[in-house]
């Protein structure tokens, strides 16, 4: 939805690069693209309001309301106290005026003859007769709305976007100007919405979007409570009662994205990650790639090893060797597993890996295979930030820069064999965001489809980061494969 110039020497909108005069204006209403001025408006009078329903909790309550009512919506559980600048306050300040109520039994405002009500009850009660009907309307409808968790269907920049209720899986069209430029498909909002003029808006919109793989602990929720009412769909009063519930699982969703722990990495071994080098010196570079080169069997060639060596005076100088994994214990569907890399250049020899446990079987394979042709020298612990950092940094040398279209062709073959294994595999894998079903069971169930459609989503949104990734699954191949289609 685009905007109408706020003056008429300004270019046109439909992008004839006239100016809006000579343009579109001439030509009368609806002839350019038309500002919806009635969402305008009542987006405006709801601005207006806020102030005035933030004096009236004051001098009703008291000052000690707010505070009482942050300790409430966190559900006693956030050590911060109330402040102006929180993060959260975008959704917290509608709840409080148009939402919440003191605890009678535990409260220290003054509650008298506004026993159980609202902000915006009271403020009617008292200012009803010098508000307009607009206002009133604005007031009425989004009284106790409950916050709740949709997932976004559909954007349409500019002008709104189609949410789902992810408890009462009721749909909406939400009409939304500039919220739609930030949401993405896919993504999970908490808002609340009400419907004002015969459209439905959100109001209270959660400062952070969760993503789509946090949708299963959202729909075991959902049973959850379906399974303790006994009812087989809920509904705006059972939003209400579990009001709480929803909101708490939404908070540690969202403090887990502010507030990420560092995770317990391992490999794919299970080893604790200590990336680290292992430093030896050898008696020559050719002695010790014949010796080693057996460390990349039944995956890589001489040829292939050898591709980017460098030799002086034909020889050899520097070269480097995988050490892969092979046999049972590895993915037999892929081949091989990396497990470490040898470097060779000259007299020297640097091997890295990720454990100790790898380090302690590369040494002595290493001291086993070349005996005196090898003497090692010492042991380097590296940072696990360091090596992302190096990961992420681009290299100054070209030859390193061997991503997605520029690595060797064979290699992005070997990779795409690979990864075509990995996904051939992945239908019949146990995946813990699909409550532990494979993609394959999953796809049997209403609810496994649901975690199915945003698992893919996420895959999407993940590969759109990182065009060049060859690695990435073919979305499309895998809806076919497990018979789910593409919504929206």
């Amino acid at each position: 939805m685009m905007k109408i110039p706020d003056d008429i020497y300004d270019p046109c909108p439909c992008q004839s690069g006239k100016k809006y005069k000579f343009c579109c204006y001439k030509k009368g209403p609806g002839s350019a693209p038309q500002v919806d001025f009635t969402y305008r408006r009542y987006r405006q009078l709801e601005a207006a309001l806020i102030p005035e329903l933030m004096e009236c909790a004051v001098h009703t309550w008291g000052k000690s309301a707010i505070f009482e009512a942050w300790d409430e919506f966190h559900l006693w559980k956030y050590e911060e106290d109330f402040s102006p600048d929180s993060l959260f306050n975008q959704v917290f300040m509608p709840y409080f005026l148009f939402y919440w109520t003191p605890d009678l039994d535990n409260t220290e405002c003054d509650t008298k003859g506004f026993e159980g009500k609202t902000v915006v009850e009271i403020f009617l009660s008292k200012r009803q007769s010098t508000i307009s009907p607009e206002q009133i309307e604005i007031l009425n409808s989004a009284n106790r709305r409950p916050l709740n968790l949709y997932e976004i269907l559909n954007v349409v920049p500019e002008a709104g976007y189609r949410v789902r209720d992810l408890f009462t899986e009721e749909e909406y069209e939400i009409t939304e100007q500039m919220g739609s430029r930030d949401v993405r498909r896919g993504n999970i909002v908490l808002c609340a919405i009400f419907n004002i003029a015969g459209r439905w808006q959100n109001m209270a919109t959660a400062p952070c979007q969760l993503s789509p793989i946090e949708k299963q602990p959202i729909l075991n929720l959902r049973e959850q409570i379906k399974s303790h009412l006994s009812v087989s769909k809920l509904t705006d009063s059972h939003l209400v009662e579990f009001g709480d519930d929803i909101r708490e699982l939404y908070l540690n969703l969202a403090r887990a994205l502010l507030n990420p722990q560092k995770p317990i990495l391992t490999n794919t071994d299970g080893d604790l990650l200590v990336p680290q080098k292992l430093y030896f010196e050898v008696n020559s570079a050719k002695v010790a790639f014949d010796g080693l080169k057996t460390l990349a069997r039944k995956v890589m060639s001489d040829k292939e090893l050898l591709r980017d060596a460098i030799f002086e005076s034909e020889i050899l100088e520097k070269v480097e060797i995988p050490w892969f994994k092979t046999g049972k214990n590895s993915n037999e569907e892929a081949g091989y597993t990396v497990l470490g890399r040898v470097a060779i250049h000259g007299k020297k020899l640097v091997v890295s890996v990720n454990s100790d446990n790898r380090a302690n079987k590369i040494r002595i394979k290493i001291e086993r295979i070349l005996g005196e042709n090898v003497r090692y020298v010492r042991s380097v612990i590296e940072s696990i930030e360091k090596q992302f950092s190096e990961m992420n940094t681009v290299s100054a040398d070209p030859a390193q820069e061997v991503i997605g279209e520029e690595m060797p062709p064979e290699v992005q073959a070997q990779i795409k064999k690979m990864a075509d294994a990995h996904w051939k595999k992945w239908l019949i894998e146990p995946i813990p965001v699909l409550n532990g079903l494979s993609p394959r069971n999953a796809s049997k169930t209403k609810i496994g489809r649901d975690l199915l459609e945003s698992l893919l989503l996420y895959y999407e949104q993940q590969d759109a980061r990182s065009s060049k990734n060859i690695y990435s699954p073919n979305i499309e191949e895998l809806r076919e494969k497990l018979g789910i289609k593409r919504k929206g």
